[in-house]
C-alpha cells in the first residue's frame, strides 16, 4: 500500500444531532467552489455547471433529510455531480469542450515567462493540441481523467462512478494513450 493509498478521501463532518440545514449549508460552503470547477472542467457550460452543482446540494438536503448515511460527503458529492455532468452531455447531445472565449482566456494566463516567442507558440501549439485531445476523449474518460488529476485513486473513482476498478484503470489507460499520441503526432 502506497501513500497515496493510505490516506483518506478529504471529508465534510457530519455531526449527529446537527440539524440537515446547517450541515448543507456548511457543506455547501465549503465544497461548492470545487464542485463547480469539477462540473466546468467535464466539459458542463458556467450556467449549467451552476444549475448542476445546486441540483447536487439539492439531492445532499433530501439524501439526508431521508436519513440515508453518507460515509464521505465530497465523494458522494463528485458521484452525483459526475452523473449529472454525464446526463446533461447525453440529453443535450453535447460533446464536453470548454467554450472558445474560456480555452482563449486560459491559454493567455498559460503564456510562458520566458521571452523566447518562439519557445511561448511552441508551448500553445502543445496546449492547443493538449485541449483538442481531450476534447476527443469520452466523458467517461475524460470524468477519470480528471478525477485522477485530482489525487483520487482508482478505487475512489471506482466508487465515485460506481464502476469496477479495472474499469476506471482502462478508461484512464486509453485516456493517457490518446493524449500520448496525440502530442507526439
Amino acid at each position: 500500500m502506497d501513500a497515496l493509498d493510505a490516506a483518506p478521501l478529504a471529508d465534510v463532518r457530519l455531526f449527529a444531532g446537527e440539524p440537515v440545514k446547517d450541515v448543507v449549508c456548511r457543506t455547501y460552503e465549503q465544497e461548492r467552489a470545487s464542485l463547480y470547477r469539477y462540473l466546468v472542467s467535464l466539459g458542463v457550460d458556467p450556467v449549467s455547471a451552476q444549475d448542476l452543482c445546486q441540483e447536487a446540494f439539492l439531492r445532499l438536503y433530501t439524501a439526508l433529510k431521508k436519513g440515508e448515511q453518507i460515509r464521505v460527503v465530497k465523494a458522494w458529492l463528485l458521484t452525483v455531480a459526475s452523473r449529472l455532468a454525464l446526463n446533461f452531455h447525453r440529453d443535450h447531445s453535447y460533446r464536453p469542450t470548454a467554450s472558445g472565449e474560456h480555452f482563449e482566456r486560459w491559454l493567455a494566463s498559460a503564456a510562458d515567462a520566458t521571452s523566447n516567442p518562439e519557445l511561448a507558440l511552441l508551448e500553445r501549439e502543445r496546449l492547443v493540441a493538449l485541449h483538442d485531445g481531450i476534447r476527443s476523449l469520452s466523458p467517461q474518460q475524460q470524468v477519470c481523467l480528471h478525477l485522477r488529476a485530482e489525487g483520487f485513486r482508482y478505487r475512489e473513482i471506482a466508487e465515485i462512478l460506481e464502476v469496477g476498478v479495472p474499469t476506471v484503470s482502462e478508461f484512464v489507460r486509453r485516456a493517457v494513450t490518446r493524449l500520448r499520441t496525440i502530442l507526439n503526432d
